[in-house]
């Protein structure tokens, strides 16, 4: 069996550096948008959760550029954060961040 890392290898040396840079990053916040939105659920406190997990990402990368944890503050990678959260909210059919959505009752 040939490792996942030889065999995608002669594709990812193809994308432009960019992607293969800020990809990993955009897949993780994606990844802990959808988790955090499908154990939200329609709870008050959806919105809370899902800023508190964005503020987590793009945290972590801006503790980068202020020497709090090692690495590199990259500009690309806050953007794939970004797009990586929002595609991910999008597709779990999240409200926007900070609007709240009650029904009001018409009696």
């Amino acid at each position: 069996m040939v490792p996942l890392r030889l065999a995608i290898g002669p594709i990812v040396r193809k994308l432009p550096g960019w992607a293969r840079d800020a990809a990993p990053d955009a897949a993780w916040s994606f990844a802990l948008a959808s988790v955090l939105a499908a154990l939200s659920g329609a709870d008050r406190r959806r919105s809370a959760w899902l800023a508190a997990g964005l503020a987590l990402a793009a945290g972590f990368e801006l503790a980068q550029g202020l020497r709090v944890v090692p690495g590199t503050l990259d500009i690309l990678d806050l953007l794939g954060i970004a797009i990586g959260y929002g595609v991910a909210l999008l597709l779990s059919g999240s409200p926007n961040l900070g609007t709240a959505t009650h029904a009001r009752s018409t009696n």
